[in-house]
């Protein structure tokens, strides 16, 4: 009879187990699923894409896109429109320019990517 309940003791062990590397793998990989996205972690995100030493700023428009600005060291500011799906990724272009037409991932008028766990929980150094 003992043994019944080292056998149930097993299975909700591994269920939890799964479950545990589930939730970790969800966070590093997709971390917006479980805590959402903010302005700061999409400012973050677009940044680091951008370029890794210039600054940004984001905030929900109220068609439920996103206004973000972003300035690279020493240079203007420039205004990018931007959509964000469920997963997290998004796309942001130059207002008023076709992302298809405007050229490739590594042009100024597109950029694209994901929010990633280091945008999500950030250790600033000074």
């Amino acid at each position: 009879m003992w043994w019944k309940g080292v056998k149930v003791l097993g299975i909700a062990s591994a269920v939890l187990l799964t479950l545990a590397f589930l939730f970790i793998l969800i966070m590093v990989t997709r971390p917006a699923l479980l805590v959402g996205v903010s302005g700061d972690d999409l400012a973050h995100s677009l940044a680091n894409t951008t370029s890794p030493s210039g600054g940004s700023n984001c905030r929900k428009a109220e068609d439920g896109d996103w206004v973000c600005n972003f300035a690279p060291p020493g240079g203007l500011w420039t205004r990018y429109e931007v959509t964000v799906d469920w997963l997290g990724c998004w796309e942001a272009g130059l207002p008023g320019t076709d992302s298809s037409a405007s050229g490739t991932a590594g042009s100024r008028y597109y950029k694209s990517g994901c929010i990633e766990l280091g945008d999500v929980i950030r250790i600033e150094s000074d």
